[in-house]
């Protein structure tokens, strides 16, 4: 890719603005963008200035990358649509549509990419699954997201999918520790900003220190005190049990949609 190529986005949703929102938060220049003309895209080019193409097929016009952030449901339509050019790059963000039958649709045997970002890509803040390995100025471009992480086969990356979807689940334990607070004497916004920051705390400590998380725990939870005393509630209440049940039925619901797209 060279650096003054455009990109072109095929569905601008809320996870393809927040793909929008990421590049240009991360420099890229605004005239590389091209969007498609459906979604909020024609909210996007007044708001930022960005070039509206008239179809799907103009932004492949005008596009050698082009990320691919439509509905599950309708990307193998969407794709197989389209003509696409040997030089073209697709960057599909659909979860659960396998490589092979993205290039099937798009009439393609490589230059096909699988990325899974989450919503806080415009933070520059979003872990990015990539399969296969990218090229290191595709690498450069997705870093836009936040931390890029290529898995070794597909099948770890349907694996790694399922922490998007543990990303929204985040938010519910969040929500559940500020009600707690508010409902034990703690002003409302107070309680919300000491559950968003013990989460965003948490992940740091365990990022950002040497030792696993395992020894970070043991650390924490010292016998006697406050930190083992209601981890041993939770775990009486299956908490591992019911995130790992949790976790495993999201897979399955994304080896079936593997299944349904494939048949």
């Amino acid at each position: 890719m060279t650096l003054g190529e455009k990109v072109g986005f095929i569905g601008v949703g809320h996870l393809g603005e927040a793909l929008v929102r990421g590049l240009l938060r991360a420099g890229v220049d605004k005239r590389r963008v091209v969007l498609c003309p459906r979604g909020h895209s024609r909210d996007l080019s007044v708001e930022l200035g960005l070039e509206l193409a008239e179809s799907n097929a103009d932004v492949l016009e005008r596009c050698g990358t082009v990320f691919l952030a439509v509905r599950v449901g309708d990307a193998l339509a969407t794709v197989g649509d389209l003509t696409w050019r040997d030089d073209h790059r697709i960057l599909s963000a659909c979860a659960g549509i396998p490589v092979s039958d993205i290039r099937r649709a798009a009439g393609r045997s490589d230059d096909v990419l699988r990325f899974m970002p989450f919503s806080s890509a415009d933070l520059g803040a979003s872990p990015t699954v990539v399969f296969p390995e990218p090229e290191p100025s595709v690498a450069e471009l997705l870093s836009a997201f936040g931390a890029v992480l290529p898995m070794g086969s597909e099948d770890q990356f349907e694996t790694a999918t399922v922490f998007a979807s543990m990303y929204g689940w985040v938010h519910q334990i969040i929500d559940h520790a500020s009600r707690w607070g508010q409902e034990n004497g703690l002003p409302s916004e107070t309680a919300d900003r000491l559950a968003e920051l013990t989460i965003l705390s948490a992940g740091r400590n365990a990022s950002e220190r040497e030792g696993s998380v395992n020894d970070l725990l043991a650390s924490l939870a010292t016998p006697g005190g406050i930190t083992e005393h209601g981890l041993n509630v939770l775990v009486e209440h299956g908490l591992k049990q019911t995130w790992f049940d949790a976790a495993s039925s999201t897979l399955g619901k994304l080896h079936a949609t593997k299944q349904a797209t494939s048949d």
